[in-house]
């Protein structure tokens, strides 16, 4: 079949494009029906169907990487941390696994892989790290430049910690002794912090621990963190 202006062509992945425009050098520039992205290829690859569509809503049906700056090759860790945000919000398997990311959302201009991977290289911080959504607005439900910001590791189990009544949170109930216990991971050792009658009076104690952790950490880390984040470690509390 030759390739002509006006040609429709098909790919099994992104489906039908056309043949916009021949170019030098033995290119053309097509567009897909779809999404109405262009591109440009050699007539060799649009003839048998080796193009791609960078705004096809290639994970969980809405993530698309959006342009040829910033690849999933190249730039793997974003191109990780984006889709797994993604997962969290719209997979079906990673929401049965942890149903309480059921109703978060991600910025729709973050479904767009450039647009994310350029706020990503502008905030990632120079250690290990976590994006969070949590700290600067409580019950936030959506992930977005205004809403995230990125956390050292630390920082983050932190404050993950202490979530609910258990072994390996701040609180858990001692059976033998009918008796609540109260603990932190702090400075890389788990502290014992007492023992209550009731899981109230161990929270209080788990939360004020907490509290003074998270502004040390804010202190620690002041060179790295967000101006935001600092702000908010120091004045965090249980919600």
């Amino acid at each position: 079949m030759e390739v002509e202006i006006g040609s429709k062509l098909n790919s099994e992945k992104f489906g039908v494009y056309e043949v916009l425009e021949i170019l030098p050098q033995s290119k053309v520039r097509i567009r897909f029906k779809s999404t109405g992205y262009e591109y440009v290829c050699y007539k060799s690859q649009a003839k048998s169907s080796q193009v791609k569509d960078l705004l096809h809503p290639s994970v969980c049906g809405v993530g698309f990487v959006g342009g040829e700056a910033y690849n999933w090759t190249k730039d793997r860790t974003a191109y990780d941390a984006w889709a797994n945000m993604l997962k969290r919000c719209y997979s079906p398997y990673r929401l049965e696994i942890r149903p309480s990311y059921s109703g978060c959302t991600v910025d729709k201009s973050w479904h767009n892989f450039q647009v994310f991977a350029q706020w990503y290289y502008t905030h990632v911080l120079p250690i290990p790290c976590h994006i969070d959504k949590d700290l600067l607005s409580k019950e936030c439900r959506n992930y977005s430049q205004e809403t995230c910001c990125f956390l050292p590791s630390e920082v983050n189990v932190a404050l993950l910690g202490g979530r609910k009544v258990g072994k390996d949170s701040g609180v858990f109930y001692r059976e033998k002794d009918r008796i609540y216990i109260a603990q932190i991971h702090r400075n890389k050792k788990l502290e014992y912090l007492g023992c209550f009658k009731n899981s109230e009076s161990a929270k209080m104690a788990y939360n004020k621990a907490k509290k003074e952790w998270l502004a040390e950490l804010a202190e620690i880390y002041e060179d790295v963190l967000d101006a935001r984040a600092y702000s908010a470690l120091h004045f965090w509390n249980p919600t």
